[in-house]
């Protein structure tokens, strides 16, 4: 039964997981100067630590001067590399929702935020750069979960493994026990039938002692 039962937790795990894609739109968001459009990326299973280092990485390696004022990750005079010398100023936000980190990015160019609608091609470029930066936070993030299920289970076996090896001892030391019992009873029984023939033993040494001291009041 608990075969079955697991197995099913599997494939429902399983179908969850893989039904889950990193994924990039785009929203008005409350972000930089005002409500601006900007570049969300959802990241299933990424993980919020992982997402701050590595996106804080990509910033100052394309030549960003890097600030975090609380909740925020913004960046000045950005390039990117394959995009005009054009600099870019980035404001940026990490959040969780639902199992997954959401990194929120707007990307402002010469005052405008950009987007599909005003610079197709740059915001292609940035949305493939978005994904595949997902990707890769995604899988290690999947890969850390595995291996902390990994140990638990390893913790599982071997208290499991530990607690049959308990048992079988214990088993062992009460079969032993209770041969001892069985032996114990048995001496009992004998020397309870002993201390019976002893008390009419004593009884009758008594009656000699008794009859001889008698016997000595006669001589005298």
């Amino acid at each position: 039964m608990k075969k079955y039962f697991f197995a099913l937790c599997f494939l429902i795990c399983s179908t969850h997981l893989f039904a889950q894609k990193v994924n990039v739109d785009y929203n008005i968001e409350n972000i930089g100067d005002g409500y601006n459009l900007a570049f969300r990326l959802t990241m299933p299973y990424a993980e919020v630590k992982s997402v701050t280092k590595t996106w804080t990485t990509f910033l100052k390696q394309n030549h960003a001067k890097v600030k975090t004022p609380k909740g925020a990750i913004n960046a000045q005079n950005m390039v990117i590399n394959g995009m005009s010398s054009d600099s870019i100023t980035v404001f940026s936000r990490i959040t969780e929702n639902d199992n997954a980190c959401i990194l929120t990015a707007a990307f402002q160019r010469k005052g405008t935020y950009f987007g599909p609608a005003t610079d197709s091609t740059n915001t292609k470029l940035i949305s493939q750069l978005l994904i595949d930066i997902g990707k890769n936070l995604s899988r290690e993030g999947i890969q850390n979960r595995s291996e902390d299920a990994a140990k638990a289970l390893a913790k599982k076996v071997k208290e499991q493994t530990d607690l049959t090896k308990s048992n079988q001892r214990m088993s062992s030391d009460n079969e032993k026990m209770k041969q001892e019992i069985s032996a114990n009873e048995k001496v009992i029984t004998s020397n309870t039938l002993r201390l019976e023939d002893l008390k009419k033993e004593i009884s009758s040494q008594q009656l000699l002692i008794e009859s001889i001291k008698a016997k000595t009041k006669e001589i005298e």
